[in-house]
């Protein structure tokens, strides 16, 4: 494969079709806020994620005498925090 790409480029560069001896790179960097997961989310997101499965259980019938509590709010409530302020 190496080969062939050589041989292309040579045979390329023979009828000037592309230019071999400069090279353009952009390096353009661009300052970001990123979210990273911290393990307050990941709880909310795993209770979110249970409760719909559990609801989806319920709806086909299933489990039907199991009782589980919706517990997306606290869950999403920052530590620290009182669920009232």
């Amino acid at each position: 494969m190496d080969q062939l790409n050589d041989a292309l480029l040579a045979k390329a560069n023979e009828h000037k079709l592309v230019k071999l001896d400069k090279l353009r790179a952009d390096t353009t960097v661009v300052e970001a806020n990123v979210a990273y997961p911290n393990d307050s989310g990941l709880l909310a997101h795993a209770v979110t994620l249970l409760v719909t499965l559990v609801a989806r259980v319920h709806t086909a019938g299933g489990a039907t005498r199991t009782k589980v509590r919706d517990r997306r709010r606290a869950a999403a409530i920052a530590p620290g925090r009182s669920p009232r302020s």
